[in-house]
């Protein structure tokens, strides 16, 4: 009965909230058919964010943890983000984040700005939190589908994604309203507060896919780079082999095209928030969380390799290439002797030998292989555009990289197998073909 009774407030909430969104949408509108740009008042942004939330959320359960400050257990109420939503309720919270919280962060009138608010309290930023997290569980959730039984056979249904392309603008632009400073921006308040989460000086990999909203807890850990990462490696949330069976004979193909348009809208976010920061750290961590991913540019869109090894045409910087200044960035960041260990600086955890037979340090070297390669800058095939001061950062760091790749990646034989390192223990791996190659 109790389980009932909240099934029916949440759906007659729900129609509430989908009516009076779909009002505020109609009013904006007519209002900008008379050059009038309508703000939201922030006691109805708060109303209409908190109703969303307990929408979209599951009823609230409490949880033993720890206290590590004073050595006690306590118990903390704790809501995950519902695990029964549509593609009605992606489109919901993104209208209502287009037309009622969007306006109050970019406006120039802190009045009006209803993360201003927020911020005041720890309430406020519990909830502005539990905003952000939702935002960037629906840049990757997909509807829950039930696996289909005829007879005898069994047939999985691909899930697809919530979010549609419209929808996907409207999130990938508030991150972007959040972090970045400039114009159409957020307050430098509202900004400061979403980079020390979104981007924490201290980055921990976490040993398994991180899907937000699955563990409460996760709540606390709104790494947006590690997401996307973790992301890139397992679409599908689950925790399976890295590298598809099928990668060696369908190559590009053996990833879907839903889940390479997915993982490049969200790698061209990581951009274009790096390419507006001008930041060593982020740019360097480019190179250790992205160029690290098995078979990375079978997973993003041709148009982004293209940015990412053409010539960089945004802004002057002294390496024309901008994978090339990811890799200048990396070197900064880490000298030369961590780079003489670079397994120490490369993640490990979230990609066990056991699910991927290629090391962070494989993967990062046939990237960069496969990258170079497509750069005109870089290859040669045209001496009017060769790079010479690109062209000798690049083979440096790959002479240096060589020398950490297992031996056997170099082989010529089919089956090849490698020894990697970790702390003193050596253990013994059947290196990837494809990744190989």
């Amino acid at each position: 009965l109790w389980f009932w009774s909240n099934r029916k407030l949440v759906k007659e909430q729900k129609e509430i909230l989908q009516k009076r969104v779909s009002d505020l949408v109609t009013l904006t509108k007519i209002l900008s058919k008379q050059n009038n740009n309508y703000c939201p008042p922030p006691s109805l942004v708060n109303l209409l964010l908190h109703q969303m939330l307990f929408v979209m959320h599951s009823t609230s359960q409490f949880h033993i943890v720890k206290n590590e400050e004073k050595g006690i257990l306590e118990k903390r109420f704790f809501s995950r983000i519902s695990s029964s939503m549509g593609r009605t309720e992606a489109n919901i919270v993104a209208r209502l984040v287009e037309y009622a919280i969007l306006p109050g962060l970019i406006i120039d009138d802190n009045h009006l700005d209803p993360a201003i608010v927020w911020l005041e309290s720890k309430h406020g930023q519990l909830t502005f939190l539990k905003l952000i997290r939702l935002c960037l569980h629906l840049t990757t959730a997909k509807k829950k589908m039930t696996s289909k039984h005829n007879e005898r056979m069994m047939h999985h249904v691909v899930a697809p994604y919530l979010a549609s392309g419209e929808d996907l603008k409207v999130f990938y632009k508030i991150i972007e309203v959040l972090v970045i400073h400039g114009k159409d921006c957020a307050s430098s308040e509202v900004v400061k507060f979403c980079q020390q989460h979104l981007f924490p000086t201290k980055s921990v990999i976490i040993s398994k896919p991180f899907a937000l909203g699955v563990n409460p807890i996760q709540l606390e850990n709104l790494d947006l780079f590690q997401f996307i990462r973790s992301f890139l490696l397992f679409p599908s949330g689950k925790r399976v082999v890295v590298v598809p069976p099928n990668a060696e004979h369908e190559r590009r193909q053996c990833i879907s095209n839903a889940d390479r348009l997915q993982g490049d809208g969200l790698f061209a976010l990581a951009l274009r928030i790096v390419e507006a920061k001008n930041d060593l750290n982020l740019a360097s961590r480019v190179v250790s969380e992205f160029f690290t991913v098995p078979l990375f540019t079978w997973r993003i869109e041709q148009k982004s390799i293209d940015i990412i090894v053409g010539q960089d045409k945004i802004r002057e910087r002294k390496h024309a290439t901008l994978f090339v200044s990811f890799i200048n960035a990396f070197i900064k960041r880490y000298q030369v002797d961590d780079l003489n260990d670079i397994q120490k600086v490369l993640p490990v955890d979230d990609v066990p030998l056991t699910i991927c037979p290629a090391p962070s340090v494989l993967s990062l070297c046939a990237n960069l292989v496969s990258l170079g390669t497509k750069c005109p800058l870089i290859n040669g095939t045209d001496k009017s555009q060769f790079n010479f001061d690109d062209a000798t950062l690049y083979f440096n760091f790959m002479s240096l990289l060589v020398e950490k790749v297992p031996l056997g990646a170099f082989s010529s034989r089919e089956s090849e197998m490698g020894w990697i390192r970790k702390g003193s223990v050596l253990s013994p791996i059947v290196l990837s073909v494809v990744v190989r190659d």
